[in-house]
């Protein structure tokens, strides 16, 4: 099972074209032997057929679809540093687009063509890219290798801080030098913390960019992000447009221009609190919080193309259903996919396609396609099926049991490959971490749910008080109570699925949880 699993296609970043007959998508696949894995961008028709391997470096990854749907622009390492590379449908080699010493990454296409923004690290105080190569030019040749740091944060998991900050800049669609729109900004765009391509958009007259920073003094400790506009023509400071405490992301402008559908939280210095659906009016400033009453956190928002509607996909319990709703205040978010654990959502500018991954504990990630009303929904990719077939992946089985205080608690219990009902089996109880995270009916490789029970464990995961997609107060009970309900709920779900399911026994591993899978 091991080797299975590092040989898989891992396929991700899901992008439909504009015109809805595409899907383009990174194919990343583990090289043992070289200690890397090798991404390529690969496309797919929307009505189904053979995918199509569209680059072959093994260093490409984000693929944007230009508006016209007959290019797409991508970031690839091929020639050391990432840049932004262009690739035509009609054929012929990927052109280099941008050459910026400090390399390129979070690209993203005008609505009209002509441009595309992506982010670079610089040195603030540097103005052009003459600079910012000398400086690190000389911090390279330097034998003094030491760091030295006046002030947080100087490192984030396993990168450190260089004194650099990541800048917005904008590249004409054929070339040409690159232009920073927040020239010595003492701040990260997209945030290091929390951010990532979908904290840039463009409005929908090309006019106008949102991006997401946080600004906050202690940024080490801040849970805090912002909504910022800067004019496409530059020439003024960035304008911040939220002023909430905790964190705004994700922003997207309506087709016809007028509001900025986005993400937020609302309270401060709490990384877990749920995500509503905000509505930014751009003409009078006015916020509408379009969620307050869906007691699941939104993510991956879409507009439909009038306007009119807002798709999204959310956790629920282990699950992640798509859903639409009204965008107006007084909505309610209605489900069009309910099967399924999905995400990576778009929508093609027609109206008529819904692209998205979808992966389960017996099924890698692939690509899945539906129309916008949610009907037709049909897989289009199989990257995994030859490399899986013969491996007997069990479905994993859901059960509810009375957890602390009474409470229904949620679980799974996967079977070993060859399991024989007559025979007992140890039982392997997975602990998550986060600790407000959840285990779901979906594929993880870091902590790969078939891994642990192909060895002949029955495996047992239970999602206690503190898990997301269960409501936020059901997230919010582990708050300050580590060792207390969340503690009850892990034992007696345990003595539940044994007294339950009469085919497992804790003697291999009494009452001993496996490593938690810490964020």
């Amino acid at each position: 099972m091991q080797k299975s699993l590092i040989g898989l296609d891992r396929i991700s970043e899901v992008q439909v074209s504009p015109d809805g007959k595409w899907a383009a998508y990174k194919v990343a696949t583990p090289d043992k032997a070289a200690n890397r894995t090798a991404s390529n961008i690969w496309m797919v028709s929307t009505s189904g057929g053979q995918p199509q391997q569209l680059t072959r470096s093994g260093r490409d990854s984000q693929p944007r679809w230009s508006p016209d749907s007959k290019r797409i622009a991508f970031i690839s390492s091929r020639d050391g540093t990432p840049q932004v590379y262009l690739i035509s449908l009609e054929g012929g080699e990927a052109s280099k687009l941008t050459g910026i010493s400090t390399g390129a990454d979070n690209v993203q296409w005008s609505p009209d063509g002509k441009t595309l923004a992506f982010t670079s690290e610089v040195y603030p105080d540097c103005r052009d890219d003459a600079c910012n190569a000398q400086r690190d030019a000389e911090r390279g040749k330097s034998k003094v290798k030491a760091r030295i740091y006046e002030h947080l944060l100087y490192r984030h998991w396993n990168t450190w801080s260089e004194g650099k900050r990541s800048h917005l800049f904008l590249v004409a669609a054929e070339g040409g030098t690159p232009r920073d729109l927040t020239p010595g900004a003492d701040y990260d765009v997209p945030p290091v913390q929390r951010g990532g391509v979908e904290d840039i958009a463009f409005s929908a007259e090309s006019k106008e960019l949102c991006f997401v920073a946080v600004t906050d003094k202690m940024e080490a400790s801040s849970t805090n992000g912002d909504l910022f506009v800067v004019p496409v023509a530059g020439g003024s400071e960035p304008k911040r447009i939220t002023s909430n405490p905790a964190f705004d992301g994700g922003p997207i402008y309506s087709p016809e221009g007028r509001a900025i559908a986005y993400r937020a939280q609302m309270r401060a210095g709490y990384e877990s609190d749920g995500w509503r659906i905000m509505l930014y009016d751009r003409a009078s400033g006015h916020r509408t919080n379009l969620t307050e009453n869906f007691d699941r956190s939104p993510e991956g928002l879409a507009w439909s193309p009038d306007s009119k509607t807002i798709y999204f996909h959310a956790l629920d319990r282990t699950q992640a259903p798509i859903y639409s709703m009204a965008a107006a205040a007084g909505s309610e978010p209605k489900v069009l996919v309910k099967d399924g654990y999905n995400g990576e959502l778009s929508m093609s500018a027609d109206g008529r396609t819904l692209i998205f991954s979808r992966s389960s504990l017996t099924m890698p990630a692939e690509v899945f396609a539906a129309n916008a009303d949610g009907s037709g929904v049909r897989q289009i990719t199989r990257h995994n099926q030859s490399k899986l077939a013969g491996i007997e992946l069990n479905p994993a089985e859901s059960f509810w049991f009375a957890g602390a205080e009474g409470t229904q608690v949620h679980g799974l219990l996967l079977r070993p490959p060859h399991f024989d009902a007559s025979k007992k089996y140890p039982l392997l109880v997975l602990v998550h971490g986060g600790p407000q995270s959840a285990w779901n009916d979906s594929w993880f490789y870091r902590w790969n749910a078939q891994m642990f029970a192909a060895p002949g464990y029955v495996v047992v995961m239970i999602n206690p008080r503190g898990s997301t997609g269960y409501g936020q107060k059901f997230t919010d009970e582990i708050n300050a109570d580590w060792g207390g309900k969340v503690f009850v709920d892990l034992m007696k779900g345990v003595d539940y699925a044994i007294t339950k399911y009469p085919l497992s026994t804790a003697a291999a591993w009494p009452r001993r949880a496996a490593p938690t899978a810490a964020s």
